[in-house]
């Protein structure tokens, strides 16, 4: 490591030490070298016993109509993203929640239950919960899920920022980064940002995907200027791999999706960084590649979000298998594909 590289490591660690030593609250965290810091981490707090649901609140629960259950849960969704409840599952978390883990190792990992699962159930006052999950029963009185549900989110490329130049004619997709911090962060110049957190209520960083279209707005990586094969030229391919505790080869032509450093002082691609999908959160650490090589269609990306596995994009996409919440409780989050 050079000098330069040694003294910025030493500022942000002794600045992060000073403030959390003084236990300035209002200190945002910030990533550096693909680890969230924060003043404010969560340390694996032990969530309160929950008390077994009785056959009446199982009853009335069953009694719901769809309506009624799915408006509940969605309102369920919205507290806990603003810290105004808390999971008894511990599945959803507030975008405040990062998780204290020190070391390389294997992360802690969060429940995940498809919504449809989450048994419906109303107390003795009327208020509607969904703090338990099929198969169960209390007194003969079985569970049978039918817990609320919202729409996924799906948002894609297609169509935005569209680009015809002489250098790019089709406007195909010439590159993608990684933006990364306490909330949305800017897009670098000349890219543009899908607004999905890839953390979606799972706590942890807020990162999010960029592209571009325009081949003289690229922010060439490591790839490139190592002369690497296919390191430039339109997006035909993304993966996605798991792995502890740093990002495993992805095999022939794919190059890492660069966390690109958007606000603040950008040292060059010599500094950039790999960034773990799961930044800040619980579970398995995440890698996103790309590839440029020729043979294969240029693709349009998407991102999908729902309560569910079982949730899908539009006709003509193709969802990728990865959950990239795998581990990390939250919503479950896949990239998507499109040939052009």
């Amino acid at each position: 490591m050079n000098t330069v590289g040694l003294r910025v490591i030493i500022f942000h660690y002794n600045f992060n030490s000073e403030v959390c030593r003084q236990k300035q609250t209002s200190f945002r965290p910030y990533l550096w070298g693909g680890v969230l810091a924060s003043c404010e981490k969560e340390r694996n707090p032990a969530e309160p016993a929950i008390a077994q649901p009785t056959v009446a609140e199982i009853s009335r629960g069953k009694m719901l109509d769809q309506f009624a259950k799915d408006k509940a849960w969605a309102s369920f969704l919205q507290q806990i993203e603003h810290g105004q409840a808390k999971d008894p599952l511990g599945q959803y978390v507030s975008k405040d929640t990062y998780l204290d883990f020190a070391g390389n190792g294997p992360r802690p990992s969060r429940p995940k239950y498809n919504a449809y699962s989450r048994q419906a159930t109303v107390s003795d006052n009327g208020s509607i919960a969904f703090n338990y999950v099929t198969p169960c029963s209390v007194d003969g009185e079985p569970c049978t899920g039918g817990g609320g549900s919202v729409p996924p989110t799906f948002i894609s490329t297609e169509g935005m920022a569209p680009y015809s130049g002489p250098d790019n004619p089709n406007g195909y997709i010439y590159d993608l980064k990684l933006v990364a911090g306490p909330s949305p962060q800017p897009s670098p110049t000349g890219y543009t940002l899908l607004n999905l957190d890839l953390n979606d209520q799972a706590g942890g960083a807020s990162i999010h995907l960029t592209f571009t279209r325009n081949p003289s707005t690229v922010e060439n990586g490591k790839e490139y200027y190592e002369s690497k094969p296919f390191a430039t030229g339109p997006v035909s391919d993304i993966k996605v791999m798991t792995g502890c505790c740093s990002a495993p080869y992805p095999g022939l032509n794919y190059y890492d999706i660069w966390w690109y450093p958007s606000t603040g002082t950008n040292w060059g691609y010599n500094f950039w960084e790999t960034l773990d999908l799961n930044n800040g959160a619980w579970g398995s650490h995440i890698w996103s590649y790309q590839s440029k090589a020729t043979g294969r269609s240029a693709i349009e990306i998407g991102i999908l979000s729902g309560d569910n596995d079982r949730i899908q994009p539009p006709s003509g996409w193709q969802k990728r298998p990865t959950d990239l919440n795998q581990g990390a409780g939250g919503k479950f989050i896949y990239f998507c594909v499109k040939s052009r």
